[in-house]
């Protein structure tokens, strides 16, 4: 269903750009018609000697209005452009060992703001599941070479620090002998106390370490072969 309608800009808004020296430019103009209809409807809105019709989404500042303000396209641009800024960004960091804490955060700080742009507006639609679960995977998106923040060997699990020294089944079998150095289970809440401790401790836990930043740098070089 279409209806056509006339329309100009209001006389205030001609004299205003004629001050400034600018002028319409009709042809230019965009329509969106807000319903929340089953069937999409749209409207011809004639300026001038154009002929505007409406369209399902228009872009306003850098949010994507749509029909039924569910926002599903513009979290889809916004999860899009994101990934694209992760992967650019992902390609000035050190490949082998990752940029330091700080320069994280800055990194992490500028692909956050693409997706949680506008918020506030977006967040009051009905976006889909899908397309939120979309900008959450950008937000939580690795910054390095691997498109993905899993664990290579541990379905469902992010690979982190903390993950590969104390869980990855990768290095299971250097992590026995370290416990077995040790004579205790090294955990996030006693490795502190366990590194001082005795000199051996010391030179266990960084014998470990040093093993499996080996390995992960020797992934990283066959993904990237």
């Amino acid at each position: 269903m279409s209806r056509t309608f006339s329309a100009a800009p209001s006389q205030e808004y001609v004299t205003l750009c004629g001050g400034l020296g600018l002028e319409t430019v009709d042809h230019k103009t965009e329509a969106l018609l807000l319903s929340r209809k089953r069937r999409l409807e749209t409207i011809t809105i004639e300026i001038g000697d154009c002929f505007i019709a409406s369209s399902p989404c228009i872009r306003y500042l850098i949010l994507q209005l749509d029909a039924r303000l569910t926002f599903n396209d513009h979290l889809r641009a916004a999860s899009e452009k994101a990934s694209r800024v992760a992967g650019t960004l992902s390609q000035i960091m050190p490949t082998i060992g990752g940029p330091r804490s700080s320069r994280r955060r800055l990194y992490a700080n500028i692909i956050d703001s693409i997706p949680l742009y506008g918020a506030p507006i977006w967040i009051c639609g009905t976006g889909t599941q899908a397309d939120m679960r979309r900008v959450e995977a950008i937000r939580r998106q690795r910054y390095d070479r691997n498109a993905s923040a899993d664990c290579l060997a541990c379905p469902n699990t992010v690979e982190n620090a903390e993950h590969v020294f104390f869980n990855c089944t990768r290095f299971e079998v250097g992590r026995e002998r370290l416990h077995c150095q040790l004579q205790e289970v090294a955990k996030p809440e006693n490795i502190v106390q366990l590194i001082p401790a005795d000199e051996k401790n010391w030179l266990a836990v960084t014998t470990f370490a040093h093993s499996v930043i080996t390995s992960l740098r020797a992934e990283e070089m066959a993904r990237r072969r």
